[in-house]
């Protein structure tokens, strides 16, 4: 990429924090901090639990047989 494209990627991206700022009424730099220091940190944390939750839940599932009880092989149809 250019700088020139990755200067109007730049550029774009501010215009839309602008827009949040604006219509929220938090303006361009409560904005931005409430997206990039608090929501997104929220959410990376909270999609980490959930993967952790069901890792978990299926290692369980699998150890006790569970998720092999419930198996049946796919079906082939021919054509």
């Amino acid at each position: 990429m250019t700088n020139m494209t990755i200067e109007s990627i730049f550029n774009y991206c501010v215009y839309i924090l602008e827009v949040i700022g604006d219509v929220t009424g938090m303006g361009y730099f409560l904005a931005n901090l409430v997206i990039f220091v608090i929501l997104q940190p929220l959410l990376i944390l909270l999609f980490f639990i959930l993967w952790r939750y069901e890792r978990t839940k299926r290692h369980h599932e699998l150890r006790s047989g569970a998720g092999l009880r419930n198996w049946k092989p796919q079906k082939h149809h021919s054509t």
